[in-house]
């Protein structure tokens, strides 16, 4: 019997809770990252809002990304950053 994977990710992701920030109507959103991959991110952002389409994620490094959000489940979002993240030293 063979088994296939139904994970359909082009990169590696790790898991983790650390605190982050969004960028949602001009001011910044406390959420906490939950998974990060090279090409995107899974936060939780404390309670069910409508999120931008576009917006800058400031990482718990610091460093600031583009990123797009590509689904939304209540209080949970994924995001798919604009460029590649490389490597992840907050880990």
């Amino acid at each position: 019997m063979r088994f296939f994977s139904l994970n359909r990710r082009r990169h590696e992701r790790r898991l983790m809770i650390k605190m982050a920030e969004m960028l949602a109507n001009g001011h910044w959103v406390p959420c906490v990252l939950l998974e990060v991959s090279a090409s995107g991110a899974k936060l939780h952002v404390g309670h069910d809002m409508a999120l931008p389409a576009e917006t800058l994620l400031k990482l718990p490094d610091g460093q600031l990304r583009e990123a797009h959000c590509r689904w939304q489940h209540g209080a949970y979002a994924g995001f798919e950053f604009a460029s590649l993240l490389p490597g992840i030293p907050f880990s």
